[in-house]
Order: structure tokens, then sequence, then C-alpha cells
């Protein structure tokens, strides 16, 4: 486009205005608000950027990421085999088109009809009454489907065998801990299966959903006695004492 440095900055600067109200009204997390609040907030950022990189007006900029938001509201994180990849990838083109058209829409002087922040404030309205299996937890929508739940026990055999690093081996993590994680994520029960075991019986390995869960269970909670994590705590506590001892 010829741009100047200038120019630049300030398409950038304007998609990270969009970016500040998105996250400070509503949010950027999958995991709460499903996939519109990533490829909406992403694809409503980069409206605003298109515009102004096409010497649009700040009011044409910010329709252009109102409509982008609009296209996207409600849309839910699905990931197949719980890898970040199917079908977000696609959902990230079409997010990366949406931008496109709507800043053409905005610079020919279509009318966005509901202001921006409105847009925002639905956006997580929509995201908080999604059901929680269309969060990002692997629990609804694709994830759930036969083929899916194929190829992740697929890839999970195959990366037991493939070597013994720490990304390919399988990740030993208390259920019950998992369980209290997602329950503060979901604000509900999480599935029998999962009280059951049958979750790390079934994929062999914690999902990076299931990891961020359990630290976050585990940083909140206060080891049993006995426990790894209560046995590590006795050793830095020992250790300290020797040190201020010395």
């Amino acid at each position: 486009m010829g741009l100047s440095v200038d120019e630049m900055t300030r398409g950038m600067l304007a998609a990270g205005m969009i970016g500040v109200f998105i996250a400070a009204h509503a949010t950027f997390a999958a995991e709460t608000g499903g996939c519109q609040a990533e490829c909406g907030a992403g694809s409503g950022m980069a409206a605003a950027a298109l515009v102004t990189l096409a010497k649009g007006t700040t009011e044409q900029a910010i329709a252009a990421a109102s409509m982008a938001l609009q296209n996207i509201l409600g849309m839910i994180c699905d990931p197949v085999a719980n890898r970040v990849e199917v079908p977000c990838l696609g959902k990230n083109v079409m997010a990366a088109s949406n931008a496109l058209a709507c800043a053409n829409m905005a610079l020919a002087g279509y009318d966005a009809v509901i202001p921006l922040d409105e847009v925002i404030e639905t956006m997580d309205r929509v995201g908080k009454a999604l059901p929680r299996e269309l969060r990002c937890t692997g629990l609804g929508g694709l994830s759930v489907t036969g083929t899916s739940r194929e190829i992740e026990l697929k890839l999970n055999a195959r990366g037991h065998h493939e070597n013994h690093s720490d990304r390919d081996h399988p990740v030993s993590l208390p259920v019950g801990r998992f369980r209290d994680g997602m329950d503060k994520v979901a604000g509900q029960d999480a599935p029998a299966r999962y009280h059951e075991g049958e979750f790390w019986r079934s994929c062999g390995r914690a999902t990076p959903t299931a990891i961020w869960c359990c630290r976050m269970s585990s940083s909140r909670s206060t080891p049993t006695k006995g426990s790894p994590a209560s046995a590590r705590r006795r050793a830095i506590r020992r250790n300290r004492s020797r040190s201020s001892g010395r």
C-alpha cells in the first residue's frame, strides 16, 4: 500500500483501541466467551485498522469494528481432538475476510446501526449465555464427534511412542483437581466421566484447557497431607529454615 511508518502506526493504534474497549467491557478468552471473543475481537480490531490505513474517518473505523463483531456474535469454541487447529484455522480465515468486508462497507458509508459499545456489551452477555460445552472445554460441538475422538486417540497414541519429551509425554494430573478447575470455569459440576477418571484413561494426557484448570485449582487450594504438592512445600520450608540458620 506504500504507507509510511506513521500511517501504519496509526492503524495499529486504531486496532489497539478497539482491543482496549473489548478488554474493558467483555473478554478475549474463548473459555469464558466462546470463539466470538477471540475471532470476533481480532476481526473487529483488524477492521478498524484497515479503515484507518485506507485513510477513513474515526467514525468509519468504529463502524467497521461494530459490524465485524456483529457478524461473529455467538461463535462457539469446539476444537477438534482438543487441538487448536480445526476448525480454528477456518474460523480465523473467515474472521480476516469479515474484517476486510466490514472495512469496505464502512468506507462506502454503510450504517452499522448498533453502536460499538452496545455490540461489545452484547458480546459479553452472549458469551456468558453460551453453554459451557461450547466454550473451549472440548465437551460439545465438533469436539465430541466420532471423528474428533478418533483423531485425538491416534494423536495421543503417536505422541506416547515418538519420544519422551515433556511436550509429548503424558501429563499426570489429579482428576479431582481437574474437576475442581472445570467447576470454576463452567460454574457447574463436571460430567461424571471426569469424576470417575475416565478422562485420563480415554485421552491418555491432559489437554491445554485441563492443564490450565488444574493449575488454577491447585494454586488456590491447600494441598492435602501426603500429597506431592504438600511434600514439595515441606521441602521448600526445610531448605528455607536451613538457609536462615546458617
